[in-house]
């Protein structure tokens, strides 16, 4: 009576390890199918990794091209703040009307967001800037020189002869990242200037005519080391009207009064720099600054200086200032370039930046613009779009793989019904024959997973040798990232599994009677 009392059924169970056991053992006897199955599953792990690898690979590229060719690109500040705009442009709203009969006049002003105003507080708060930090700071005036070359006894000017000049670069890390010096030197004051070519020596022929050249002719880089230009004050350009167009003119006096420089050296553009098309004159970044001190008083500065702002529309106030600037009247830049001192400084100069912005209505700030964040980010936003169009036709295989696995468990649920029934006999639950099956599905889907990182590993190496060839300059372009690699191998498990639950419930439910009479 006492042995009765004590007694206690116990529950049956199996392990999680037993019920893998048994499924990687019946997969063992079916090793062919197995393979096969896996094989196929694969396909889609391998066409997402291949996706993820070759993206992985272009975004280390575009970091690469940020560090070593786009860190010499200055950070600018304008008047006018560049912004990248993705999308197609913004319409009027659907709602929006104007039921009157009137013209509303819109002004090019009305389509900029941002206006910067440099004042003397924000020019002062960069030269304050840690010297650390920055390798140079660029200020561009805006200034519209009129150039004239003395061609035995004929006055060229650059506004007749529709020659343009630029101002150089005052960054040496910049300069000598872009340009090769092919002839003579930079120049090292306001009084030099230098001849650029681009990478296949081409330069527009009005220039060389406007140095007393005939371009028809060979002509040596060595030759126009030395040629003496002149830069006219605006006192002495004579200004005129011809045939409904302004026109400009020089004499004697402008030339003799003018502020002489001198072609110091030839560039020419880098094969793998930004500047490859880049040609022309360029000045000495100080050429500006002697060229406003020398005009402030002249009898058009003194106009712009006393002319009644008053009843100007927001367009004709720009057109005025950059009359002025033109003219070079005005002391203040229209743009600033600021060179950081590498890669690594630059975000401590975007910090210090943005700390002159803070606590100041919109109106007040000062914004930049990070050309070389921008023209990254623009890249890196292209291939990240087109990456995720390319994993989305590639996760359809994924799914297709999995259905597929789904079935093949069914198949091995019929296959093994009397097994079912024996399990079931000796005190399997439910539970139990679900796991065995669930078991055999993870385990197929891990295979499938390393099949398809280990073929994604094998292909990246011929794919890395073809795109070398066709994409000059680049390294190894399909790299599979390690965490990537186990969350697609997480992954293929878990569609594996959940192709599997419903096949594993079936078995789960057949009755262990019938199941034993399975093939009787």
């Amino acid at each position: 009576i006492d042995v009765v009392q004590d007694y206690k059924q116990l529950k049956t169970s199996m392990k999680f390890t037993t019920a893998l056991k048994l499924s990687f053992n019946n997969l063992k006897t079916k090793l062919g199918r197995t393979l096969i199955t896996a094989i196929a599953g694969s396909i889609g792990i391998i066409g997402v990794a291949l996706v993820l690898a070759i993206s992985n690979g272009f975004s280390n590229e575009i970091g690469k091209l940020e560090t070593e060719t786009l860190s010499t690109l200055p950070i600018t500040v304008t008047e006018i703040p560049f912004t990248f705009q993705s999308g197609p442009p913004t319409g009027v709203n659907d709602n929006a009307s104007n039921e009157t009969t009137l013209f509303d006049p819109v002004y090019d002003s009305d389509s900029v967001s941002h206006y910067n105003v440099f004042t003397e507080e924000y020019l002062t708060y960069l030269d304050n800037i840690d010297s650390s930090l920055v390798s140079s700071i660029q200020y561009n005036y805006g200034v519209a020189m009129l150039m004239i070359y003395n061609d035995n006894g004929v006055l060229k000017n650059s506004f007749t002869e529709d020659v343009t000049f630029s101002e150089l670069s005052n960054n040496d890390a910049y300069l000598n990242g872009q340009f090769n010096l092919v002839a003579g030197s930079l120049p090292t004051n306001e009084f030099g200037v230098v001849i650029i070519v681009d990478v296949l020596n081409e330069i527009d022929s009005k220039v060389l005519e406007f140095l007393g050249f005939d371009p028809s002719q060979d002509i040596s880089f060595n030759e126009v080391i030395g040629k003496e230009i002149v830069v006219a004050n605006s006192d002495d350009i004579t200004y005129g009207v011809s045939g409904g167009k302004i026109t400009q003119s020089v004499d004697q006096t402008s030339y003799d009064n003018g502020i002489v420089l001198n072609v110091t050296g030839v560039l020419k553009a880098k094969n793998d720099g930004l500047e490859t098309t880049t040609q022309g004159i360029f000045f000495h970044d100080n050429l500006e600054i002697a060229y406003i001190e020398n005009n402030l008083d002249s009898t058009i500065c003194t106009e712009f200086a006393g002319r009644d702002r008053t009843d100007l529309s927001p367009d004709e106030i720009n057109a005025l200032n950059i009359q002025m600037h033109q003219s070079g009247c005005s002391e203040l830049p229209m743009l600033i370039s600021i060179y950081p001192e590498s890669f690594a400084e630059k975000d401590e100069v975007l910090a210090y930046l943005d700390a002159f912005n803070e606590g100041k209505i919109e109106a007040d700030q000062v914004l930049y613009t990070d050309l070389a964040a921008t023209i990254s980010g623009i890249m890196g936003s292209i291939i990240t779009n087109i990456s995720a169009v390319l994993v989305a036709f590639a996760a359809i295989s994924l799914v297709v793989s999995s259905i597929m696995i789904g079935i093949i468990t069914y198949v091995s649920v019929l296959e093994r019904t009397k097994e079912i029934g024996i399990l079931r006999s000796l005190g399997a639950r439910k539970r139990d024959i679900s796991s065995v099956f669930n078991a055999e599905s993870i385990i197929i889907g891990f295979i499938a997973g390393m099949i398809g990182i280990v073929t994604t590993f094998i292909l990246s190496i011929p794919i890395n040798i073809v795109l070398a060839n066709v994409l000059e300059g680049f390294g190894d372009i399909a790299i599979l990232r390690i965490d990537h690699a186990l969350y697609l191998i997480t992954i293929s498990v878990i569609l594996t599994f959940i192709a599997g639950l419903i096949p594993s419930r079936i078995a789960a439910k057949k009755d262990p009677v019938e199941a034993l009479r399975h093939n009787e």
